[in-house]
């Protein structure tokens, strides 16, 4: 199973945090319970991190690339992220934001994007979660730099949860037919590679993945 494990590092909190309800488990009994959802941007990955989110270690790779110049860029350079259709559930997300610590769980981390920076890849997500017992000072938090970390988030069980990338309303097409995926994969190589101008082969079966999310995203787009 998927986990979402990242330790302390810089992020940066959006500028709107809706408050909602959730329910959860107190005192052996299901209550709705004040809630927060939580927009947080700029969260650096290691390649290992993000190869382990999406279940294939040649994610990185596939995302970045150096073959058309000595710098690192997107393979993709009109498309501005790619979405992650999943969420990891029951993490325990702590945040400190202008010297308090808060610490949110059982949390959800959903609405998962990725974005190139240079040879690095950024985490963009929400944190939905029950209100901390000591309250956010919700004021001093929007627009701010945040250090954050990750703990314990399990993919969720959804069939239709199981971190795929994609936009909503379907990922890449899958199929057990081997000649059939061939003739799927082909297409959408050639189509991608008429779409953005790259001609850079696919470096993995996850770079095809991409790279059929990224033809999506751009036809969207248009």
């Amino acid at each position: 199973m998927q986990k979402l494990w990242l330790t302390k590092r810089p992020g940066h909190i959006g500028g709107r945090i809706p408050t909602r309800t959730t329910k959860t488990e107190q005192h052996g009994r299901e209550e709705v319970v004040p809630a927060t959802a939580i927009p947080i941007a700029s969260v650096p990955l290691t390649p290992e991190e993000f190869g382990e989110i999406l279940g294939d270690a040649g994610s990185h790779d596939a995302f970045i690339t150096k073959d058309r110049s000595k710098f690192a860029e997107p393979r993709w350079r009109d498309v501005p992220y790619i979405p992650f259709k999943g969420k990891f559930k029951g993490a325990k997300v702590t945040l400190q934001v202008r010297g308090v610590k808060y610490i949110l769980k059982p949390a959800t981390v959903e609405n998962i994007k990725f974005i190139a920076q240079g040879d690095q890849v950024v985490l963009l997500c929400t944190v939905n979660a029950p209100e901390p017992e000591e309250g956010l000072r919700v004021g001093s938090m929007l627009n701010q730099p945040c250090n954050i970390s990750i703990q314990g988030g399990s993919m969720a069980d959804k069939s239709d949860e199981q971190g795929e990338l994609g936009l909503e309303g379907g990922g890449p097409a899958e199929t057990d037919d081997p000649e059939t995926l061939a003739d799927v994969e082909r297409e959408e190589e050639e189509a991608t590679r008429r779409a953005t101008g790259d001609e850079d082969e696919p470096v993995s079966r996850m770079g095809r993945k991409i790279q059929n999310t990224a033809r999506k995203s751009s036809k969207k787009q248009r």
